[in-house]
Order: C-alpha cells, then structure tokens, then sequence
C-alpha cells in the first residue's frame, strides 16, 4: 500500500512538473526564439511577426471589446468588436490604446463583429474591468489552461495507448512555434480546440460513464463554437 501511494504520488509530482513546463512555455516561449518570423500563407511573404505580437491583429478583437466596457460605449451585444478611427482604419497596438485613451478626445470608433458569438470577449471583459486582471494576467490564464489541457491530452493518450504515443504529443506541443505562439492568444484560446478531444479520450476509456462524458464533449464543442467557429 506505501509503495502504490508512494508510486501515485511521484506520478502526480511529474505530471505537475510537465505541467509547469508546459504553461510557462506558452506563456513565455522560454524554448524557443521569441524574435521568430512566421509566414504569412495568405499574402505569400514573410512578416514580422514575433512570439510577442503573433496574430495581435485577432487579438485586437478581444480587446476592443475589453476598451468598449471599460468606457461604457454599448455598441454591440456580441463579444467582439473591430477598433477603427474615423477613417474606417483598422488600427493597430490597441492595447496601448487602453492605457493612454480620452473619451473626451479620441478618434477611436467600435465596429460589431459579427462573424462570431464571441464568448471570449464578455469573460475577458469580466475580468480585466469588473476583476482588474491586467492583459498579461488574461494571457498567462489562456496559458495555464492550455497547459492544463495539452497535458491531460498527453496522459490519457498513454493511457488509451502507450507512453511513445503520450511523449511524441507532449513534444509536439512544447516545441511547435505554432502551437506555442496561439496558446496565449486571447482571441483563439487554443485549449477550446483540443478539450472535446481530451473529454473523448477519457470517453473511450470507460464508456459506463458516457451520460457524464458524452454531454461534456457536447459542451466542449459548442463552448469552442461560442468563441470561433
């Protein structure tokens, strides 16, 4: 019996440290280059894009809505808005834009975007006006349940398999600079796109329990369609 709680405790003491690993890679990208370019498919040309700023753009969307809440401007019931100026330019580095604006003396106008529902745009709202988590806190949280997430994928998948299978998934996470720079994007919240696939795992493992699991996959996908289809 000490040996099984002492096994069970070493598993878990790893499982957090991989865990930890995982997050903070996310969140800081401590693995990899965070100077890194990507490129761009859809304009066939590589830009400047780093860890710091990749996909700042979608992210905007996010926060706009934050800036919207914030100053009480009401202009859309969905949960992300596109910022312009009076020119109906996409303006850029909007987080700046938080810090530094006059409502009084701003260019700065709201368009709906209505492609979408928008979940993430009122729960970030929530909690950086009415919780006052600042954004960098907003992206280590995308982080941590990314991290949480990857690695519950990983150890079902050793479960369901073996542990060549847990470890190659685990590796692909940590250093897919794909991977690693979505996680803490608040506009994709990439752990939405793989949490139906860990509540289908654990499915398969123990199909008495489907009227548990089953409505949780459901939930899963239409949670991750409320944020992007």
């Amino acid at each position: 019996m000490n040996r099984l709680m002492k096994n069970n405790r070493n598993k878990i003491i790893v499982i957090a440290i991989l865990t930890i690993i995982l997050t903070l890679n996310f969140a800081y990208d401590f693995l990899g280059d965070r100077k890194q370019t990507f490129n761009d498919y859809d304009n066939q040309f590589v830009t400047d894009v780093t860890f710091e700023n990749f996909q700042a753009d979608s992210e905007d969307l996010v926060i706009s809505k934050i800036l919207e809440d914030k100053y009480n401007m009401n202009v859309t019931s969905f949960g992300l808005t596109i910022p312009m100026n009076t020119n109906s330019e996409r303006i850029d580095n909007l987080y700046t834009k938080i810090q530094q604006y006059d409502e009084n003396n701003s260019e700065l106008k709201m368009i709906p975007y209505r492609s979408q529902v928008g979940l993430q745009g009122y729960i970030f709202s929530f909690l950086y006006n009415k919780l006052h988590i600042p954004i960098g806190g907003l992206h280590l949280i995308c982080s941590i349940l990314m991290g949480i997430t990857a690695m519950a994928l990983c150890y079902f998948l050793v479960k369901k398999y073996n542990k060549i299978l847990g470890v190659i998934f685990y590796l692909v996470f940590i250093i897919s600079p794909w991977v690693v720079a979505f996680a803490k994007n608040l506009y994709w919240v990439e752990f939405t796109w793989f949490l139906p696939a860990v509540f289908g795992l654990i499915l398969s493992l123990n199909y008495n329990k489907k009227r548990i699991w089953v409505p949780l996959i459901g939930l899963s996908i239409f949670l991750k369609c409320l944020c992007r289809i």
